[in-house]
Formats: C-alpha cells, structure tokens, sequence
C-alpha cells in the first residue's frame, strides 16, 4: 500500500513551498517565536512520518492543531499520518475536511486518489470504543397509569416498571479483513468480511444488553463513487438470554466531489427470528439518504432522511417510521473534537392494539453531544472523549411517553 500511494505524497509535501510550510506571515515579536515553535515542531512530526514512525507523528500534529486547528498543511500530514498508521476512517474524515479548504489543484486531486486508496485497501483492521455509563432503564414516564378498554368498559392499570440502574461499560468495536479480488477497467473489487459487536456489561446479569454480528460481502471502488453490498447476521441476547436473531442484506453507496462533499445512502432489509416469542418474528427494512459537506477546511456538516419498516407476526407490534437527521463535526482550539446530532423521527402503528384507549403513534427528538480530546492519547493510542444525549417521546398515549438522559465518558482507538 505504501508504495503504490509513494507518487502521490510528492505534491502534499510541497505544498506550502520547498520545505517547511508558510504558517504564518506578519505577526508581532512573540506570535513569531510561537509560529517558530509550530514549525519546529512540525517538522520533527514530518521526521517521524518519513522515518516510518506515523504512531510518533499523529501526536505532534495533533498538538499543533490544538493550538491552531485551520492549518490545513498540518492537518494534510495529519491525514497521511493516519494513513500510514492504517485508521482508516481517522484518515477519511482528515482528508474530507481538508478538500473544502483552499487547496492547489495537483493536491486536491491527490487527496481524492488518497480517499480512493483508503476504500480500496487491503489487510486487517480494528476500531474499539469503551465507555462508563449508567446502564438500565433511566427513562422518565409522564405516568405509570395506562387506561384499557375491555368491552364497554376502561379500567385503569398500573405499570409495574423495572428501573433498575447499574454502573458499567459499552464496548462497541468491530475487526475486519478484508483483500482485493478482481481490477476492473475503472474500479477495485474488494471481498471484506467483519466481526461488529455492541456490548452493554454490568455486573446484574438482568441489565445485560449484547448483539454480536458478522458482516460480509463486496466493495467496489471508483474515482468518485464507492459501492457495496454485504450479507449480514447478528444476535443480540438480553439478561444473558438469547432475544432476537437477524439475517439479511445490507446495500450502501457514496458519490463525492472535489470539495469535500458526498451524496450517500443505504439499505438494509433483515429476516428477524424472535427466540423468547414467535409473536415477534418477522422482518425489518432500513434506509437512509443524505448529504454531507465540508467547511473551512476544519469541520463537516450534513443532514440524512431515514426510515424503518418492521413487520411481525403481532401485527399491533408493526410499524412504520421516518425521520431527518442533523449532524456535524468541528475542529476546536485545545485538541476538541466537537460532534453535535439532531434528530427528529415519526413512528406509526401499523395496526395499534384494540385495548389502547388511545393513539399509540409517537414523536421522537434525539440530541447528542459529544467531546473527544483528539490531541490527547492514552494507553497507546486510545483518545477520552465524553459524550451527553437527551431524548423525548411524545406518544398519544401518556404512559409511554417519557424522557431520557445519558452520560458516557470513556476512550476510543485513535491509533
């Protein structure tokens, strides 16, 4: 890999000029002893980078960085560092940002040749995030009292909640390998396979929440476009019980520009065996399409429509939903990674319970916050990052509409 990219790297690294980059041009006496300092220290992470040691550059850049997040030179070293290092998606989301910069035209085409190699790679790799958070039912309901209707008659009842809360880990990664399996005339064909996993642990067997899943299929990998389709099954148990498994088919495409933005979009259709009740068997669609763009050479914004399909064998448990999904990412001063998300999203019963007094249809907002410290590395490569959610249900029926907050704090794989 590192040598069939060698051609591209000549232009990135004279970008700026023949040698050390123009960082800064008129400042006062201490701004240039700092733009000095930017630039010794620049060029011991471009040392590093050439001498084969990306895991020593990746930290000095994203010092420099933290200091001055819209040098984009840095943050094209930044981008080959990950590159080298083999984090894939690090690398992706730098060599995006940096496309909505002000770049010189033979760079831009290479950081596009760049984002092509990385969809085309080949071997193994892994991502790994694991965070402290309150695990259970935190959910706040507007009322536990739920009206039915039995005949002519409404009774009331009260729910009998299980608000059980514990203090554990999520651990969510996945591990994939993957190799090129045939050259056509204008696109590589990469066969990938993966082990995906998404682990909720505590100590209270009762609160336990996995689903592990093996994912694989064919990746195809234009100029602008890459495409795949993947089989998929997965397995999720719940209080260490087996709940729910699910086979089926997964479908995604992505079409990007020279300016760092991109048309995406998905869909996912699954076969779903219910192991505690056959009420619950059935199927479920996914999809999502959407666009995203990047800004001033340091952030992404984009916005995604989405919606789901599930059919079961009790029909009241069916429905139909859709939704619009607002997120970001911004480059901060001191080393922050600021990713905010939007949601808001429709659900309707397909065929609601006759005993429902009401209207079981459903509003949801969904708002996520999450902080990574990305100049900051721990235990070889993990970055802390804290993470706050709030979601709100509006349902027709009082009892189940509630509110909910999360906290996680934890380390995710930078390198």
């Amino acid at each position: 890999m590192k040598h069939c990219v060698f051609a591209l790297l000549v232009s990135l690294t004279v970008f700026g000029g023949q040698g050390a980059p123009a960082l800064g041009q008129t400042q006062t006496q201490g701004a240039a002893q700092d733009a000095l300092e930017i630039e010794r220290r620049f060029l011991a992470g471009l040392a590093a980078l050439d001498a084969g040691r990306p895991a020593d550059a990746i930290p000095i850049f994203q010092s420099i960085l933290a200091q001055d997040p819209g040098l984009i030179r840095v943050r094209l070293e930044l981008a080959r560092a990950y590159f080298f290092a083999e984090r894939w998606q690090r690398a992706r989301s730098e060599f995006f940002t940096v496309l909505s910069a002000d770049l010189p035209e033979p760079v831009r085409r290479n950081v596009l040749r760049f984002i092509r190699a990385i969809d085309a790679r080949r071997g193994f790799d892994w991502d790994l995030s694991i965070a402290l958070a309150e695990i259970g039912d935190t959910r706040r309901f507007r009322t536990d009292t739920l009206d039915l209707r039995f005949g002519d008659a409404i009774l009331p009842f009260t729910l009998d909640r299980d608000g059980d809360t514990e203090l554990g880990l999520e651990i969510i990664g996945a591990a994939q390998f993957r190799r090129r399996v045939a050259q056509l005339s204008n696109a590589s064909v990469i066969g990938f396979g993966e082990l995906f996993f998404d682990i909720d642990a505590v100590e209270n067997k009762a609160l336990r929440d996995s689903t592990v899943g093996l994912r694989g299929g064919a990746q195809f990998t234009a100029p602008r476009t890459t495409y795949s389709l993947s089989a998929v099954v997965d397995r999720r148990d719940l209080r260490d019980r087996k709940w729910e498994e699910r086979s089926g088919l997964e479908a995604a495409l992505e079409r990007r520009n020279a300016t760092g933005g991109s048309v995406f979009a998905a869909l996912s259709a699954f076969s779903v065996n219910n192991r505690q009740t056959d009420d619950l068997d059935g199927s479920a669609t996914f999809w999502q399409i959407g666009v995203r763009q990047g800004f001033g050479g340091r952030g992404i914004i984009g916005i995604s429509a989405f919606g789901e399909v599930r059919n079961v064998e009790a029909g009241f448990e069916g429905y139909n939903s859709y939704g619009l999904l607002l997120f970001g990412q911004y480059d901060a001063r001191f080393g922050l990674e600021i990713s905010p998300e939007l949601s808001w999203s429709r659900r309707d019963f397909t065929d609601p319970n006759p005993i429902f007094t009401g209207n079981p249809d459903e509003d949801r907002w969904e708002a996520s916050l999450r902080i990574e410290k990305s100049d900051l590395f721990i235990a070889g490569g993990f970055s802390p990052f804290v993470e706050a959610e709030y979601e709100r249900v509006d349902s027709g029926i009082s009892a189940f509409s509630y509110t909910e907050t999360a906290v996680r704090v934890g380390l995710n794989r930078q390198f």
